[in-house]
């Protein structure tokens, strides 16, 4: 095992290029994929967060818009699948050489899908704030009426 680990023309034997055999076009899908998940993790936690806050009892009244930030915690979980789905590790969304649907590959195509699964998630999010801060307003208009 020494003498293989001595034989390396490689002056740092150990270091380690991770996109060594790659194309352009697949580091710049690595990095897309990288910002993609990234992006997804927070809009997960945002969604985890409301559902936590949203659904915590007001003055002894649950509010019911925490559904709302479930649903949006389902569609983030279907964005996740998406970008498995989409899988371009070592692979590529980009087509360079090709003019075929405007340059994205399938497995674009199925991020771009994954994407959209975020997008209702969003709205899921912004639909459950609205209706939370109606309802929040509505309690607390009936806890000083009560005064």
């Amino acid at each position: 095992m020494l003498g293989s680990l001595i034989a390396v023309n490689n002056p740092f034997p150990f270091s380690i290029s991770g996109f060594t055999g790659l194309t352009t076009a697949q580091i710049i899908s690595f990095f897309i994929d990288f910002v993609l998940f990234n992006f997804y993790v927070v809009l997960m936690v945002i969604a985890m967060a409301s559902f936590y806050f949203t659904s915590k009892p007001r003055h002894g009244v649950v509010r019911t818009a925490a559904i709302w930030h479930f649903f949006a915690v389902i569609w983030m979980l279907m964005a996740f699948i998406g970008t498995v789905w989409a899988a371009p590790a070592e692979k590529t969304w980009l087509v360079l050489g090709s003019l075929s649907q405007f340059g994205v590959s399938q497995r674009g195509i199925n991020a771009f899908i994954s994407m959209g699964f975020a997008f209702i998630a969003v709205v899921c999010m912004a639909i459950g704030y609205a209706q939370a801060s109606r309802q929040n307003r509505a309690i607390r208009e009936q806890v000083l009426a009560a005064i």
